[in-house]
Protein backbone atom coordinates (compact mmCIF):
# COMPACT_ATOMS: atom_id res chain seq x y z
CA UNK A 1 0.00 0.00 0.00
CA UNK A 2 1.19 3.47 -0.85
CA UNK A 3 -0.03 6.73 0.73
CA UNK A 4 0.52 9.91 -1.21
CA UNK A 5 -0.86 13.38 -1.79
CA UNK A 6 -3.61 13.46 -4.39
CA UNK A 7 -2.77 15.57 -7.42
CA UNK A 8 -5.35 18.20 -8.38
CA UNK A 9 -5.81 16.48 -11.75
CA UNK A 10 -7.03 13.39 -9.84
CA UNK A 11 -9.75 15.03 -7.72
CA UNK A 12 -12.58 13.44 -9.68
CA UNK A 13 -11.17 10.06 -8.67
CA UNK A 14 -12.06 10.78 -5.03
CA UNK A 15 -15.01 13.13 -5.53
CA UNK A 16 -16.96 10.39 -7.32
CA UNK A 17 -17.24 8.63 -3.93
CA UNK A 18 -17.85 11.69 -1.72
CA UNK A 19 -21.63 11.28 -1.66
CA UNK A 20 -21.16 7.72 -0.35
CA UNK A 21 -18.71 8.96 2.29
CA UNK A 22 -21.22 11.58 3.49
CA UNK A 23 -24.03 9.01 3.66
CA UNK A 24 -21.97 6.50 5.64
CA UNK A 25 -20.21 9.11 7.79
CA UNK A 26 -23.54 10.57 8.92
CA UNK A 27 -24.76 7.14 9.96
CA UNK A 28 -26.94 6.91 6.84
CA UNK A 29 -28.97 10.00 7.78
CA UNK A 30 -27.88 12.41 5.04
CA UNK A 31 -28.17 11.37 1.42
CA UNK A 32 -26.89 13.78 -1.21
CA UNK A 33 -26.15 13.51 -4.89
CA UNK A 34 -22.66 13.39 -6.28
CA UNK A 35 -22.73 17.01 -7.48
CA UNK A 36 -24.09 18.33 -4.18
CA UNK A 37 -21.41 16.41 -2.29
CA UNK A 38 -18.73 18.16 -4.34
CA UNK A 39 -20.07 21.55 -3.19
CA UNK A 40 -19.28 20.59 0.42
CA UNK A 41 -15.68 19.75 -0.43
CA UNK A 42 -14.85 22.60 -2.79
CA UNK A 43 -14.56 25.33 -0.11
CA UNK A 44 -12.08 23.17 1.82
CA UNK A 45 -10.00 22.67 -1.32
CA UNK A 46 -10.23 26.36 -2.20
CA UNK A 47 -8.79 27.20 1.23
CA UNK A 48 -5.80 24.88 0.84
CA UNK A 49 -7.27 21.58 1.98
CA UNK A 50 -5.32 18.49 0.98
CA UNK A 51 -6.28 14.94 0.14
CA UNK A 52 -3.97 12.06 0.81
CA UNK A 53 -4.92 8.73 -0.69
CA UNK A 54 -4.08 5.10 -0.10
CA UNK A 55 -3.71 2.96 -3.18
CA UNK A 56 -2.51 -0.56 -3.85
CA UNK A 57 0.44 -1.55 -6.04
CA UNK A 58 -1.83 -1.47 -9.11
CA UNK A 59 -2.84 2.13 -8.40
CA UNK A 60 -6.35 1.18 -7.26
CA UNK A 61 -7.89 3.67 -4.81
CA UNK A 62 -8.37 2.16 -1.34
CA UNK A 63 -9.35 5.24 0.66
CA UNK A 64 -8.52 8.85 1.48
CA UNK A 65 -8.24 11.55 4.10
CA UNK A 66 -9.05 15.22 3.56
CA UNK A 67 -7.46 17.73 5.92
CA UNK A 68 -7.10 21.47 6.15
CA UNK A 69 -7.19 24.40 8.53
CA UNK A 70 -9.96 25.79 10.69
CA UNK A 71 -10.21 28.55 13.27
CA UNK A 72 -11.72 28.28 16.72
CA UNK A 73 -14.93 30.31 16.91
CA UNK A 74 -14.12 31.73 20.33
CA UNK A 75 -10.33 32.09 20.49
CA UNK A 76 -9.61 32.61 16.79
CA UNK A 77 -6.74 30.12 17.11
CA UNK A 78 -6.10 28.05 13.99
CA UNK A 79 -5.78 24.28 14.11
CA UNK A 80 -5.51 21.35 11.73
CA UNK A 81 -8.81 19.70 10.90
CA UNK A 82 -9.56 16.28 9.46
CA UNK A 83 -12.66 16.71 7.32
CA UNK A 84 -12.95 13.24 5.82
CA UNK A 85 -11.65 9.74 6.33
CA UNK A 86 -13.05 7.09 4.05
CA UNK A 87 -12.01 3.57 3.12
CA UNK A 88 -13.85 1.90 0.28
CA UNK A 89 -16.07 -0.89 1.67
CA UNK A 90 -14.24 -3.73 -0.06
CA UNK A 91 -10.94 -2.72 1.60
CA UNK A 92 -12.12 -2.19 5.19
CA UNK A 93 -10.63 -4.16 8.06
CA UNK A 94 -7.08 -3.93 6.67
CA UNK A 95 -5.78 -1.01 8.80
CA UNK A 96 -6.01 1.41 5.84
CA UNK A 97 -7.94 3.97 7.87
CA UNK A 98 -5.32 3.83 10.62
CA UNK A 99 -2.49 4.27 8.11
CA UNK A 100 -4.25 7.27 6.54
CA UNK A 101 -4.88 8.81 9.96
CA UNK A 102 -1.30 8.32 11.08
CA UNK A 103 0.01 9.95 7.90
CA UNK A 104 -2.53 12.76 8.10
CA UNK A 105 -1.69 13.44 11.75
CA UNK A 106 2.01 13.46 10.97
CA UNK A 107 1.53 16.01 8.20
CA UNK A 108 -0.75 18.25 10.26
CA UNK A 109 1.52 18.17 13.33
CA UNK A 110 4.26 19.78 11.26
CA UNK A 111 2.10 22.90 11.07
CA UNK A 112 -0.39 22.86 13.96
CA UNK A 113 -0.29 22.38 17.72
CA UNK A 114 -3.81 20.92 17.73
CA UNK A 115 -5.76 18.67 15.37
CA UNK A 116 -9.51 18.28 15.54
CA UNK A 117 -12.19 16.28 13.76
CA UNK A 118 -15.91 15.66 14.04
CA UNK A 119 -17.60 12.29 14.09
CA UNK A 120 -21.22 11.23 14.34
CA UNK A 121 -22.23 9.38 17.51
CA UNK A 122 -22.26 5.67 16.85
CA UNK A 123 -19.73 5.84 14.01
CA UNK A 124 -17.25 2.97 14.41
CA UNK A 125 -14.45 5.32 13.33
CA UNK A 126 -14.65 7.00 16.74
CA UNK A 127 -12.90 3.94 18.21
CA UNK A 128 -10.01 4.47 15.79
CA UNK A 129 -9.81 8.17 16.62
CA UNK A 130 -9.73 7.49 20.36
CA UNK A 131 -7.03 4.83 19.91
CA UNK A 132 -4.92 7.51 18.17
CA UNK A 133 -5.29 9.85 21.15
CA UNK A 134 -8.23 12.04 20.14
CA UNK A 135 -10.43 13.05 23.07
CA UNK A 136 -13.94 14.42 23.16
CA UNK A 137 -13.82 18.20 23.28
CA UNK A 138 -17.36 19.26 22.45
CA UNK A 139 -20.56 17.31 22.09
CA UNK A 140 -23.35 18.43 19.79
CA UNK A 141 -26.75 17.27 20.96
CA UNK A 142 -29.99 17.10 19.00
CA UNK A 143 -33.65 17.15 19.88
CA UNK A 144 -36.00 16.17 17.09
CA UNK A 145 -39.65 17.13 17.18
CA UNK A 146 -41.78 14.04 16.83
CA UNK A 147 -44.35 14.10 14.08
CA UNK A 148 -47.90 13.60 15.24
CA UNK A 149 -49.75 10.80 13.55
CA UNK A 150 -52.91 11.46 11.57
CA UNK A 151 -55.91 10.10 13.29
Amino acid sequence: MKIRKLESSEYDRVLSFTHQMIYEGTMRTIKVGQEQAKTFVQPVLDEGGTYIIAENDQGQLLGWLLSGEKSDTFSGETFGFIYELFVLPEFRGREIGRALMEEGISRLQQQYREIRLSVYAGNDASNLYESLGFQKKTITMSLTKEEKGNG
